[in-house]
């Protein structure tokens, strides 16, 4: 799940490649800035749910070791990201993004309260 090249795939859906423009990375902000904003959300959804996607496939294939499993997932999504077996296929060389959507939305489905916690300490810090 993790291997699959959602920003390269949205990028040259607009005649990108997204190798070669911008910071050449594949990932939701060399997208946003070089093909434009929405697409550039979408690659961030699409990555974030790959990471929840991936931890609940594997709460279900291992339903006794959910920690574990969840654990796993979130690791393995993020490094077949980072290391996209299906960008290498494609392009010829190791390519991926730098994993931070992936991982944010593992850490996100894993740790809601704590993404609760930061908004608040966010709003006490800077009186938003």
């Amino acid at each position: 799940i993790g291997s699959i090249p959602t920003a390269y795939v949205i990028a040259r859906w607009r005649g990108v490649d997204i190798f070669e423009v911008g910071s050449g990375n594949m990932g939701a902000n060399n997208v946003w800035r070089t093909v434009g904003f929405s697409y550039g959300l979408a690659v961030l959804l699409l990555d974030a749910t790959k990471g929840i996607v991936a931890i609940l496939i594997a709460r279900q294939v291992w339903a006794d070791h959910q920690a574990l499993a969840s654990a796993l997932a979130a690791v393995s999504v993020v490094a077949g990201h980072n290391w996209s077996f299906l960008a290498t296929i494609i392009t010829g060389s190791i390519r991926g993004g730098k994993g931070a959507a992936t991982a944010s939305g593992t850490f996100l489905f894993l740790a809601p309260t704590l993404l609760v916690a930061l908004v608040l300490g966010l709003d006490r810090c800077f009186s938003l």
